[in-house]
């Protein structure tokens, strides 16, 4: 597994797993990585600086690449942050 984090002007952050690893597992699974981490950005990015909103901030994409998986989260607007 690797975490990957870019910022310029947009945020993405990403996880990605080798097919094989994310395969191999039974309790990790696509909606479950979705729900966790998009509600962890948006408490650790929005939350604290009290600015009430939804999940809806984050945008959520599955890349399926022929060796690994990336799970990638996007805020377009980083000034909001």
């Amino acid at each position: 597994m690797k975490v990957k984090l870019q910022i310029n002007n947009v945020f993405n952050f990403s996880i990605v797993f080798l097919n094989q690893e994310f395969g191999q597992q039974n309790y990790l699974h696509t909606d479950l990585i979705k729900k966790i981490i998009k509600r962890h950005l948006y408490t650790i990015l929005y939350m604290s600086k009290y600015i009430k909103g939804n999940e809806e901030e984050i945008l959520f994409s599955k890349i399926e690449k022929e060796e690994e998986i990336e799970f990638l989260f996007q805020i377009n607007n980083v000034e909001s942050l």
